[in-house]
């Protein structure tokens, strides 16, 4: 088979970025005795800039002084993290090597953004070139009560907490995915963002869309299948080809 393209999302595939804040959140919650902080984080994974906050404060109480401790987060992170790598998860490295040794290259041009703090919804908020005219959000597609998405399938987000996505940009993973045969969901996922919400709350004007592959216990005992995966990268590769 020959590969177009190889899209990664970033936190628990590429960085072990989560363990790091929720070991700094562990930090600040120690100096300001603040209890039960990792159960909190871990119900934030996954969730958007705002709800993040929201949690907290339904956890602690509406007077929790949440900014001001998130900023100290931000900081112990910048602070021990400024000019040096980020760890990695095991076997990046050696899949990365591989995949440039395969020269694969795409046959139009694509920007890869891996983004840092995805998770609190900084996203992909800058550093976007300025001849971009989409983004597409490569993620996962949540398993749970009210929602459609099976982990055998690739999500298909119509709309989020922050509003619809791109219905031109939607309605050609719909397209592209019949024609294909692929097993797909639509789904509304009324209390997440994603990155490219990021781009577009930062003054981007872009067509933005949002796919994933189905994962049941997101951040926790993760459970998917290799099918999710394949529907998921053969809908990238249409989308970028055809």
């Amino acid at each position: 088979m020959q590969y177009q393209a190889v899209v990664f999302d970033m936190d628990g595939v590429i960085f072990d970025t989560e363990r790091l804040v929720i070991e700094f959140w562990k930090e600040v919650a120690k100096k300001h005795n603040i209890p039960n902080v990792e159960h909190t984080c871990i119900q934030c994974l996954g969730t958007n800039r705002v709800r993040t906050r929201e949690i907290f404060l339904e956890n602690y109480g509406a007077d929790f002084p949440y900014d001001p401790y998130r900023t100290e987060v931000t900081e112990l992170f910048n602070t021990h993290y400024k000019g040096v790598p980020l760890p990695t998860k095991p076997g990046i490295r050696e899949l990365l090597s591989y995949l440039q040794e395969q020269d694969i290259v795409p046959e139009r041009r694509i920007y890869q953004h891996i983004s840092v703090f995805e998770e609190v919804g900084h996203g992909c908020s800058s550093g976007i070139p300025a001849d971009a005219e989409e983004i597409i959000s490569v993620d996962m597609g949540c398993v749970g009560d009210g929602l459609e998405c099976k982990e055998h399938q690739v999500s298909i987000c119509v709309k989020d907490s922050h509003g619809p996505y791109n219905y031109d940009v939607t309605s050609r993973f719909v397209e592209l995915a019949k024609k294909h045969n692929l097993d797909y969901a639509l789904d509304v996922y009324p209390f997440y963002g994603s990155d490219a919400d990021a781009a577009l709350d930062a003054g981007y004007d872009l067509r933005h869309g949002l796919i994933g592959a189905g994962v049941y216990a997101s951040h926790g005992y993760e459970r998917s299948h290799i099918d999710g995966v394949k529907n998921t990268y053969e809908l990238v590769k249409a989308y970028i080809t055809e």
